[in-house]
């Protein structure tokens, strides 16, 4: 309320939101595609299959800090104190642990357990492929 309202001319989303979210996206795909097919062999089709929803996850959880900050007058606390936003970070990542450890949800999603360090090393890959907008100064324009 504090805003003037936007010019309706201009477009809904800035040129540069839409090339930064899809290239995120597109990197984030292409990590969880390449962690199934190069764990297929080793695992199986179960804990591949997991592993590459373990990648996205792990890139979305990172996202959902890169496109807060992408937003400048968001970007002013480094850790958000939103309570909806820890709400549904939370919930999301307690998604994946019900999805790999309630018996009947891993039936249902066709996925195992992998091991830890193959959990973290997933969860780092998916971080990894969205993470670079941190590295680079992409997320956005800090106020």
């Amino acid at each position: 309320m504090l805003r003037p309202p936007r010019d309706p001319r201009e477009p809904l989303l800035p040129h540069s939101a839409v090339i930064r979210s899809a290239l995120a996206g597109g990197l984030l795909a292409v990590a969880a595609f390449t962690a199934y097919a190069m764990q297929l062999p080793a695992v199986g089709e179960a804990q591949a299959r997991a592993l590459a929803l373990i990648v996205m996850l792990g890139g979305y959880q990172t996202l959902m800090f890169a496109e807060r900050l992408a937003l400048p007058e968001l970007a002013v606390d480094p850790i958000p104190r939103n309570g909806v936003f820890w709400i549904v970070w939370c919930a999301s990542a307690l998604s994946l642990v019900a999805l790999l450890y309630v018996p009947w949800a891993a039936v249902l999603f066709g996925v195992e357990p992998p091991s830890p360090e193959q959990v973290l090393a997933a969860l780092l890959l998916g971080a990894l492929a969205v993470g670079w907008r941190f590295v680079l100064g992409i997320g956005g324009q800090r106020p």
